[in-house]
Formats: C-alpha cells, structure tokens, sequence
C-alpha cells in the first residue's frame, strides 16, 4: 500500500474575515426580522387589532417563518464561531510554516 502525503488545510485570514462577515450580516438580518415579527403586538389599540395580530401570527406560523428566522440564527453563530475557528487555524498555518 502506497504511503499518501498528509492533508494541508490552507486556511487564510481572508476566510476567516468572509466567514464572520456574512455571519454577522445575517445576524443583523435576523435581528431585524424578529423586530419585524414582534412590532405588530406592540401597537394593539383595539380588539380588531388583536384579531389581525393573532391572524398575522397564525398566517407566520403557517408559513414555517418563525422557525426560518430561528435557524437563520443558529446558522450566523455557526457562521462566527467557524470564522473565529478559521483564524485560529490560520494563525497556527503561519507559525507552522516560520
């Protein structure tokens, strides 16, 4: 059996730097959505706009919308924690190859 040479991840800051942008950009994005959701019950003035409120939420949750913006979350924390990863890895492929 012939001997295979070791996997090099080349990972670079550029990487790391894309990763925790587009996560915190989907943070922020999330952040608004959840606003979005939640302003409608902040402006109950009358029980036809408690209806309409219940409806929106009903009409949302129907939609799979809620659980979106859940796993949009999920996914931008997945996003920066893999870009603080990213760096760390880069960091040590630079001390490596000194």
């Amino acid at each position: 059996m012939e001997r295979k040479e070791p996997f090099e991840l080349k990972i670079t800051y550029n990487d790391a730097r894309k990763s925790i942008f587009i996560g915190v950009l989907l943070l922020f994005f999330t952040i608004g959505m959840v606003v979005w959701l939640i302003i409608p019950f902040f402006t109950i003035k009358s029980i036809h706009d408690i209806i309409s409120s219940s409806l929106l939420l009903f009409a949302l949750t129907i939609t799979g919308i809620p659980f979106l913006v859940y796993f949009m979350g999920f996914f931008s924390f997945a996003l920066i924690q893999n870009g603080l990863i990213f760096q760390m890895l880069a960091v040590s492929n630079s001390k490596i190859k000194k």
